[in-house]
């Protein structure tokens, strides 16, 4: 995040600044990891007439670039930290039946405690209005690459001696695991370094009520740095693979660097996870980045960057198909949120949620799916965005 100068001076009165103080850069504003989470604490909450408006805008970007449904984590995400009113936002405007995506909520909190507070008030996978419905519950276990606080099992290659942050300790995570799964909830845990998953790993396998939970499709987001182990743990425990093909473009110049040649085999092994039967749905990581779904779909099948390069595409034994990049997007997407018996596939009996694109991506050169424009998109029957063409 950043602050300006008058943001950095709120910031420096928090009680909390002096813990925080080395990941705040004074010069430039620029604050990283930790001090993060407090920026927001200097600024004025919304209110929940502009909390749906912020839903309302986002629902309309996502439907012009074809989206019918999303899975997003929203609880922690606005000044103020106040879950209960973004909770009412989406249920306020499902009721009225304002909303113009399906939402599955991924519910993120910064502390285990009021992870176990939300559960214990009631709330659980898979309670649902009309288009709004409670997802898995959001970990996230470490940080990033780009900041070499992704948690590695070895020390980073350009950066001796640190093998990169953990949120959980292995008992903390093992205790929420058979919490989630003796209360009935899904998991989805932000993992990108090997160390990370390692630990999801085992602690989906040590969870004592795993095979009780009905809503057991654990799964890691991100799992960038895997490796040959990491992916039979994760096909071992039926762990789902949040994968976000737009890393490719992010991340192919700076990841052997970081990590050393001897750690490339197997990382953003999309095909790989598809060979084995990983469950492999797909995503953007947004806002950090775009949730353009071309753009995506044509990462995955060229692993080209945005540019077109390298032209062979980057560890091109991990290229997908077209018709398995969609399904990231679609039928395996519908599988992680449980709605694959009424979503995913254009079938009799299914939401008639479809989109329409100006050109077939099957049929054409993969180069040029990242411009392929939407022309509409349909939810439950109804046009919620159509394109405008210009004469």
């Amino acid at each position: 995040a950043v602050c300006n100068s008058c943001g950095l001076e709120l910031l420096k009165k928090i009680p909390e600044f002096p813990e925080i103080e080395k990941e705040v850069d004074l010069d430039t504003g620029l604050l990283k990891e930790n001090a993060v989470q407090f920026y927001s604490s200097v600024l004025e909450a919304p209110s929940q007439e502009e909390v749906e408006d912020y839903i309302r805008y986002s629902a309309k970007k996502l439907n012009e670039c074809g989206f019918t449904g999303v899975q997003s984590d929203d609880l922690a995400s606005l000044p103020g930290k106040n879950w209960r009113r973004i909770m009412a936002s989406y249920k306020a405007l499902d009721a009225r039946g304002e909303l113009s995506i399906r939402h599955y909520e991924q519910c993120l909190f910064e502390r285990a405690e009021d992870a176990k507070a939300f559960i214990e008030e009631g709330y659980r996978t898979g309670q649902r209005g009309d288009h709004f419905t409670v997802g898995p519950m959001k970990l996230i276990q470490d940080g990033s690459l780009g900041a070499r606080t992704a948690a590695m099992n070895e020390p980073y290659e350009d950066s001796p001696g640190n093998t990169g942050i953990i949120t959980f300790t292995q008992e903390e995570l093992d205790d929420l695991f058979a919490f989630f799964d003796r209360h009935q909830m899904q998991a989805a845990v932000h993992c990108i370094g090997d160390r990370a998953m390692d630990m999801v790993i085992e602690a989906a396998a040590k969870s004592p009520y795993r095979k009780d939970n009905k809503k057991g499709r654990h799964g890691i987001v991100h799992c960038q740095i895997t490796n040959p182990r990491i992916l039979q743990g994760m096909k071992d425990q039926d762990l789902l693979a949040y994968i976000q093909p737009v890393f490719i473009d992010l991340d192919m110049n700076t990841v052997e660097p970081a990590i050393g040649a001897q750690r490339m085999d197997k990382v953003y092994a999309w095909k790989s996870m598809l060979d084995m039967g990983i469950h492999t749905s797909g995503g953007s990581d947004a806002p950090v980045v775009s949730f353009d779904a071309m753009e995506n779909i044509y990462f995955a099948v060229t692993r080209k960057n945005i540019s077109g390069q390298p032209q062979e595409g980057w560890i091109p034994s991990e290229k997908i198909s077209v018709d398995e990049a969609v399904k990231l997007f679609t039928k395996n997407a519908a599988y992680a949120s449980y709605t694959e018996d009424e979503n995913g596939t254009i079938e009799v009996g299914k939401n008639a949620d479809f989109v329409v694109l100006e050109k077939n991506i099957y049929e054409i050169d993969p180069d040029e799916i990242k411009a392929t424009k939407v022309d509409m998109t349909i939810l439950g029957g109804e046009i919620v965005y159509e394109r405008e063409v210009e004469e």
